[in-house]
């Protein structure tokens, strides 16, 4: 379950209380991700100012940049993806897509390496107004 919830217009905040995540390794031979497979576990992501702290099994620290490219893939799921870099300064994307209707939502790090995918769903005033 993913839990979001948005701050002041001045400064994005949100928390995401995590409890199925994957984690997908690139194939160097082949040059793609491998399949993930989903398993149940428990984490916070927490994400304001464009500083991203993850805590469970899986620990790190994101700087992202300023501004968050936002698409809309349905009337009801909007994506918003941030490029940045990681605690050793390497680049990565992070991405969260949410439901609108059904609250759901999904988080994606991705580094040049691994992806990793979290699950559940979020709550938050501010993202169900920008339909």
């Amino acid at each position: 379950m993913v839990i979001g919830a948005a701050a002041s217009a001045n400064s994005q905040q949100l928390l995401f209380k995590v409890k199925q995540s994957a984690e997908s390794y690139k194939n160097n031979k082949i040059g793609k991700f491998v399949d993930a497979e989903v398993n149940d576990t428990e984490a916070t992501i927490f994400l304001q100012d464009n500083k991203v702290i993850v805590q469970g099994a899986t620990k790190a620290n994101y700087i992202l940049d300023k501004k968050a490219v936002q698409t809309k893939v349905t009337h009801n799921v909007i994506s918003y993806k941030y490029s940045g870099k990681d605690e050793n300064d390497a680049p990565i994307s992070f991405v969260y897509t949410v439901n609108l209707n059904s609250k759901e939502a999904v988080v994606e790090v991705e580094n040049s390496n691994l992806k990793n995918y979290y699950f559940g769903s979020y709550s938050s005033s501010e993202l169900s107004t920008q339909r």
